[in-house]
């Protein structure tokens, strides 16, 4: 009995450390582009090679890079984003905040609050409309 036990121990064990070890190649990928930066400093950022179009919408994730930690430590945001290119809104799907700059290390990815989950219009002029502005070009869904 305590020899199965160790030999399920140890498959778990394994599986576990693949799994960080996936969660840590999604978050360290070095795809990310340089889209736009803020009048604030922070940098924005989103995984071009990734951006994904299903029923008239677009997928990507975006990361802002923040110049300086905020109130709460965090140097980093990845937010996974929903957009429509046809009037340029867009919804947060999930959000991750980061100790470390460029999302270096990893955290557990949240359900991002009401106020953010629903449907935003990007304005002009503005990071938000400059980042889907971006997302939709590389889908050739804007011109």
């Amino acid at each position: 009995m305590l020899q199965l036990f160790n030999k399920n121990f140890k498959y778990i064990c394994i599986l576990k450390a693949f799994l960080l070890l996936i969660n840590f190649k999604i978050s360290h990928a070095d795809n990310w582009e340089l889209v736009t930066k803020g009048i604030n400093g922070h940098s924005f950022y989103v995984l071009g090679n990734e951006v994904v179009e299903k029923d008239n919408y677009i997928y990507f994730w975006q990361l802002i890079d923040y110049k300086i930690s905020d109130e709460y430590g965090d140097s980093s945001a990845r937010i996974f984003i929903k957009g429509n290119c046809n009037n340029l809104s867009f919804k947060w799907l999930k959000i991750a905040y980061h100790k470390e700059n460029m999302a270096k290390d990893n955290v557990v990815i949240q359900e991002p609050s009401i106020q953010t989950s629903d449907w935003q219009f990007s304005k002009l002029n503005t990071t938000s409309r400059v980042v889907l502005e971006f997302a939709c070009r590389r889908k050739a869904l804007l011109l």
